[in-house]
């Protein structure tokens, strides 16, 4: 990628690589992610729980099933996310997804769509009769 770098004038500390495909990029994108949150484990010893989940919107490019399945997490962990007519995420699928991680006692997770929540400006409280939101 330096020749590439160097013809359209990036700074020397770029690097990167092309892929040919937008399943071939999603793919990557998904084994990095996964590699990573396993601390490489999962390329040497393989699966021991059933702890991912791939979160997408509903409007995502049909790579990103592809790459679930390919990359072994299983199309029952993609969760797709319903979005707006700008096409946003839509807030309570994102607070479903939440609450289910929490039955499941994915703390990891549901903590992870909380913090992505907040990111966002959305305030929530977790009451006994559910999660209320609010724009902050």
């Amino acid at each position: 990628m330096n020749w590439l770098r160097d013809m359209i004038g990036l700074p020397v500390q770029f690097s990167g690589v092309i892929q040919d495909t937008a399943s071939t990029a999603t793919l990557v994108a998904l084994l990095t992610a996964r590699e990573q949150y396993s601390n490489y484990r999962i390329n040497e010893q393989g699966y021991e729980d059933d702890r991912f989940r791939i979160y997408c919107s509903t409007e995502a490019h049909s790579s990103i099933e592809k790459a679930v399945m390919m990359s072994g997490m299983g199309r029952k962990n993609l969760v797709r996310i319903g979005v707006d007519e700008t096409l946003k995420t839509q807030i309570e699928d994102l607070i479903i997804a939440r609450s289910e991680a929490k039955k499941e006692k994915n703390f990891e997770r549901s903590d992870a769509i909380r913090d992505e929540l907040i990111a966002d400006g959305i305030s929530i409280m977790d009451t006994a009769d559910g999660t209320l939101w609010e724009k902050t």
